[in-house]
């Protein structure tokens, strides 16, 4: 499958081990490969639509971070996330918070992140393109589970509304 990857698309997946190896993140979840697209350089569709729908490389940073995802679900235990780093700090020390274990060697895909990259191969097949190129693993990452979601209804945004603004510019562009 990866013979069919464009250069730009086959720098998605490897920008995608490194966010999560810069993160101390034990696998590479979809979240990663959204965060990658993002983060292209060069022009690229599906970056522009990510952008122009508000979800800016910085802005997921944000929404995936651990912190983000771990604070909403203690709110609604009653915990304050800011207070519990506060004591954290105060009882360890300056950083404690931030330490985490570094994981050397590979980094495995989890099952959603290996199904959105297969799921690229189906748009991009349905699509009749001959290659897989960032917009089609744009859309298997959207099709892909529940950490996208949680990471797009951060920036106030749903997987079908951004799949649908990928999908018309894709057809203005032919």
């Amino acid at each position: 499958m990866f013979e069919r990857f464009t250069r730009q698309a086959r720098g998605v997946v490897t920008n995608a081990v490194d966010i999560a190896g810069r993160r101390k993140d034990g696998y590479v979840r979809p979240d990663h490969l959204l965060l990658a697209i993002a983060s292209i350089p060069e022009e690229s569709q599906a970056a522009a639509v990510l952008k122009r729908m508000g979800a800016t490389r910085d802005a997921l940073a944000v929404a995936i971070a651990p912190e983000t995802k771990d604070a909403a679900l203690l709110a609604t235990l009653g915990i304050d996330l800011d207070e519990v780093r506060r004591r954290v700090e105060y009882s360890f020390g300056e950083g404690a918070w931030a330490r985490r274990s570094a994981r050397p060697g590979h980094i495995p895909f989890t099952p959603d992140a290996k199904k959105a990259l297969e799921l690229s191969l189906r748009h991009a097949l349905a699509l009749r393109s001959k290659s897989i190129d960032d917009r089609h693993i744009l859309l298997g990452v959207l099709d892909s589970g529940r950490d996208v979601k949680d990471a797009l209804s951060v920036l106030g945004l749903e997987p079908s509304q951004v799949k649908r603004n990928m999908l018309d510019a894709m057809k203005q562009a032919s």
